[in-house]
């Protein structure tokens, strides 16, 4: 199953899909399209699942990372050896590259994805509350300016994520963002007496 982003849908020079985990080939616990080279799932099926997405989007290559809930986004300058899938260990990925697919792996994290309003410059980035406490969205403007790209010219559009109903924190993980930055109040909600943390919100 795949999830668009209304905001993008209209883009003909950008293709972009949100798939779920349904309709892959791995098995057992790993009942997935389940495309982590990092996981304990057998290779064959996780490379079946890279190719059911490559296929389905329709590019011969899509580059992913070995994504470790950080800040760091790597800048894809050219395209690496066809039979290299993983390009380096970050959580976002930053090109002007064409006819390339670029992604990132989530479950409960959120995907993001950014794009200029020209249409030359695209990122993805798996964002965790890790990559939202740590600057990642930040990193990620910080690229984009550098192209010379005002943020009011930039397009973003949040994925399919854990919803707050069911991501509940403690008060000392309130504590912790709140005291990095008083504006991630508004990443909370507060009900019968506990803490909702509401990761989609914190990268918009």
């Amino acid at each position: 199953m795949i999830f668009k982003s209304n905001l993008f849908s209209n883009n003909n020079n950008i293709y972009h899909a949100f798939f779920s985990r349904k309709n892959g080939t791995s098995k057992g616990i790993y009942s997935s399209l389940n495309c982590g080279l990092g996981s304990k799932d057998k290779k064959k099926y996780v490379y079946q699942n890279i190719e059911i997405v490559k296929k389905k989007i329709k590019t011969k290559f899509l580059f992913l990372l070995h994504q470790k809930h950080g800040n760091k986004i790597i800048t894809l300058k050219k395209i690496p050896s066809k039979n290299k899938i993983k390009i380096g260990y970050a959580d976002g990925i930053f090109t002007d590259l064409k006819k390339v697919a670029i992604g990132i792996l989530t479950a409960d994290c959120a995907p993001v994805l950014l794009v200029d309003k020209a249409n030359k410059y695209i990122c993805c980035i798996h964002a965790g509350w890790k990559g939202s406490f740590t600057g990642i969205i930040r990193n990620a403007s910080i690229l984009f300016k550098r192209k010379k790209i005002k943020a009011k010219d930039i397009k973003v559009c949040v994925g399919p994520c854990i919803s707050k109903e069911k991501y509940e924190v403690q008060l000392d993980f309130y504590n912790k963002f709140i005291s990095n930055n008083k504006k991630h109040y508004n990443h909370f909600v507060f009900q019968n007496n506990k803490i909702f943390f509401e990761i989609g919100r914190a990268h918009v």
